[in-house]
């Protein structure tokens, strides 16, 4: 009974020093969150198997959510980067089967990757929209597509793509995610980078983003590329 109690105690205290940038906003405090990777992982990876459980016993709170994809920026520090790339290229060829298998096995290392969500979430939809080599049942990425939209809704809840409250990301793939998937924008004119944050030039509005750019965070994406430039 201790066990679970003192990794509930954890992750409340990592919970409640995530600072506020105002009401609506969760900004996670990465310090803090670094801490906890560090000495209690176990913690930060059973609340990521539960963000990553489509429906689970006990539905994540949105500030769970949004530690859990923090968090494991810590846990799996970019190693599915390769297979993401092979991913991506297998999409590009129209190699459906092969781009199924290394969704899989990005998600063994990050079960919050976005981009292998998205692959194995289009299996919801009729059919198969990036090639036809593979027949693929209907409906068999439900619990992909209900991930992955409590993710997109998780990083929705970090700002609102201004300046002062910019969205959080871990990675460059999950900018474009949140932009095209969630808040319905296609396309990008143009891109700088100022400080820690990206900021895109949008080509159109929408329902749910009505202005001319938007910023995002890429605090965790700079560090991690840094990681990656020193090899380790």
């Amino acid at each position: 009974m201790k066990r679970p109690f003192i990794t509930s105690l954890f992750l409340i205290l990592a919970l409640t020093s995530m600072a506020q940038a105002s009401k609506n906003y969760i900004t996670p405090d990465w310090k803090h969150i670094e801490q906890l990777c560090t000495s209690r992982p176990d913690s930060i990876r059973l609340l990521v198997e539960r963000v990553a459980t489509p429906t689970p016993e006990q539905p994540p709170t949105m500030a769970e959510c949004v530690l859990a994809y923090c968090g494991q920026s810590y846990i799996s520090l970019g190693k599915e980067n390769a297979n993401e790339q092979k991913m991506n290229k297998a999409l590009q060829n129209k190699e459906t089967a092969k781009a199924i298998q290394l969704a899989d096995k990005v998600l063994a290392v990050n079960p919050l990757n976005l981009s292998a969500l998205l692959v194995k979430a289009q299996l919801c939809r009729d059919g198969w929209p990036f090639a036809t080599d593979t027949p693929v049942p209907k409906n068999t990425g439900y619990g992909a597509l209900l991930v992955f939209q409590r993710l997109l809704e998780a990083i929705a809840a970090t700002g609102d793509g201004s300046h002062a409250h910019p969205f959080v990301v871990t990675s460059v793939p999950d900018e474009y995610h949140l932009l095209r998937e969630y808040l319905g924008i296609q396309r990008v004119k143009g891109q700088a980078l100022v400080g820690h944050c990206d900021i895109l030039t949008l080509g159109g509005v929408s329902e749910r983003y009505d202005k001319s750019t938007i910023h995002f965070d890429i605090t965790r994406e700079m560090e991690l590329l840094t990681l990656l430039f020193k090899g380790k």
